[in-house]
């Protein structure tokens, strides 16, 4: 494939020290931006962890609250019934 150049095509030109300082300056910004958007996403998956150890920690809370209630209920129900063991009811 061949490219005729005309008169006013001049991107087989190479780049002007303005466009060329253009350029840098365009990607110091990227670069900038994409730091920023890094630094971000790093906070934003440290506080998902975070948050999701702490919901588990809850839950395990919640399951042992669960397991102790479970366990009183079960110590009310026998002790109930031991008398009536006794009498053989």
């Amino acid at each position: 494939m061949t490219h005729d150049f005309t008169e006013d095509d001049d991107s087989h030109l190479p780049l002007s020290v303005d466009e060329m300082s253009d350029l840098k300056g365009q990607i110091r910004i990227l670069e900038e931006k994409n730091t920023s958007y890094m630094q971000s996403t790093m906070e934003l998956e440290e506080v998902k962890q975070t948050g999701f150890v702490e919901l588990m920690s809850d839950e395990l809370m919640s399951e042992r609250e669960l397991i102790e209630k479970e366990k009183e209920t079960e110590r009310e129900l026998m002790s109930e019934r031991e008398p009536c063991v006794a009498l053989m009811c």
